[in-house]
């Protein structure tokens, strides 16, 4: 048995308040074949103090470029074949990774294992409430199909180190959705991805989450990334007829959202700008 099989990767800065759930979710596992690496970004806020109660961590702490700068610092530290990333804001429930590594231990093929995931809000009765299911995407065509009014939620797939040798890291020119970038990357380039249905990440959503923001300057630069993300896949040859199809459908729904946070932000020129463009994109 390989080990570490697992490498669990967790990115942080000054998150005080939460990485201790996410490090104590791993380790309710109760599985010794991983390692569990955190890129901490130069954190002042108490958060390496924490840290230091876990000498099973592999740290590093020192200025990054961003939280895909720190995915991108944890693949290259990162021993083991798969590797998942656990955000510090966010939890593991039950995983099942004995039959995760099963799954690619009997399939030497295999690139990526998709999981369900839940968004959580902290509820009234000082509990965390799931508010939406996430279920675990297939690849190909059905991957397009089960993105429908949702992210391609990266932390709940299990990646070989492989798909990264062959198809690259996340883009760091991306600072919003890099990994949005990642994952089309993967599933236009044929990731042979398998899903497992089974809830078993949790996103937790806060008045501090970068996940979850609900600043419309903020959101609209978000939804801006990904229309600039989509429209250089559109511009490749080499698309599938079903891809094609929904990459142009995207860039209609981006601009629909687009044109509302513009006009929530009182800002003429850009509702101009992507109300013509989502004219053009009707011909």
């Amino acid at each position: 048995m390989i080990k570490p099989f697992f490498s669990i990767i967790t990115t942080c800065l000054n998150r005080k308040g939460f990485i201790e759930t996410a490090i104590q979710s791993v380790l309710a596992q109760n599985y010794d074949n991983l390692e569990h690496i955190i890129i901490d970004g130069g954190s002042t806020d108490g958060t390496l103090e924490i840290l230091k109660k876990y000498p099973h961590l592999r740290v590093v702490s020192e200025p990054d470029d961003g939280v895909y700068d720190a995915f991108n610092k944890g693949i290259t530290l990162a021993k083991g074949q798969i590797i998942n990333f656990v955000n510090s804001d966010d939890r593991w429930g039950k995983v099942p990774l004995q039959e995760i590594e099963a799954e690619f231990l009997g399939n030497p093929a295999l690139e990526v294992i998709t999981i369900d995931a839940g968004i959580y809000e902290y509820g009234s009765a000082g509990n965390w409430v799931r508010k939406k299911y996430l279920p675990a995407l297939e690849g190909g065509e059905q991957f397009f199909n089960g993105l429908k009014g949702r992210g391609p939620a990266i932390n709940a797939w299990f990646i070989h180190r492989e798909l990264f040798d062959r198809i690259g890291v996340f883009d760091n020119f991306y600072k919003i959705s890099a990994d949005y970038d990642f994952c089309l990357r993967a599933v236009i380039m044929n990731a042979r991805v398998r899903p497992l249905d089974i809830e078993a990440y949790h996103y937790l959503a806060h008045a501090h989450s970068l996940t979850f923001n609900t600043d419309h300057k903020k959101i609209a630069s978000a939804i801006t990334e990904n229309l600039s993300i989509v429209d250089k896949f559109l511009s490749k040859e080499n698309l599938e007829t079903y891809q094609r199809e929904y990459l142009r459908k995207r860039v209609r729904s981006l601009l629909l959202k687009i044109i509302y946070r513009k006009i929530r932000l009182a800002h003429p020129i850009g509702i101009i700008n992507a109300v013509s463009r989502y004219i053009r994109s009707l011909r």
